[in-house]
């Protein structure tokens, strides 16, 4: 705060609005304004046509056409893609009921740790049998 009571926010506000003043009070010599610019730029875009005519209508013809003719180095095109995609989706069926399948293969998995439990009680019954025969005939034949 300065001696005089006028503050930064005084001396801000008085900037702003003699700015907002002077730039709205100039007028150029020729008066010619910024709608005058805008629409002379705006006709000068417009009017540009380039060397060798050839506009932007044409390039892009030219690129669309160039899109269209590119077949990649394996012949396989989105076409190939996508109907090898519908066939994938269609050669699926989740609505069928698998439980043949799952029990199938339930008991592969049961009947294949059956036996190897019973491979383990064989071999654990021939140590046995080395050490204490009359003990592991009482106790293995409970187990199988």
């Amino acid at each position: 705060m300065w001696h005089d009571g006028i503050t930064q926010v005084d001396v801000d506000q008085a900037y702003l609005i003699g700015y907002s003043d002077g730039a709205s009070s100039v007028t150029p010599e020729d008066g010619i304004g910024q709608a005058d610019l805008d629409a002379a730029y705006a006709d000068g875009v417009a009017s540009v046509t380039p060397e060798d005519g050839i506009g932007q209508a044409d390039v892009d013809a030219a690129y669309a056409d160039g899109v269209a003719s590119v077949i990649p180095e394996d012949g396989i095109g989105q076409a190939d893609v996508d109907a090898a995609y519908a066939d994938g989706v269609a050669s699926v069926d989740i609505t069928s009921d698998n439980s043949t399948i799952a029990d199938e293969y339930y008991l592969y998995g049961f009947n294949d740790g059956q036996h190897q439990l019973r491979t383990i009680l064989m071999l654990f019954k021939f140590y046995l049998m080395k050490h204490s025969p009359i003990l592991v005939v009482v106790r293995v034949n409970l187990f199988i």
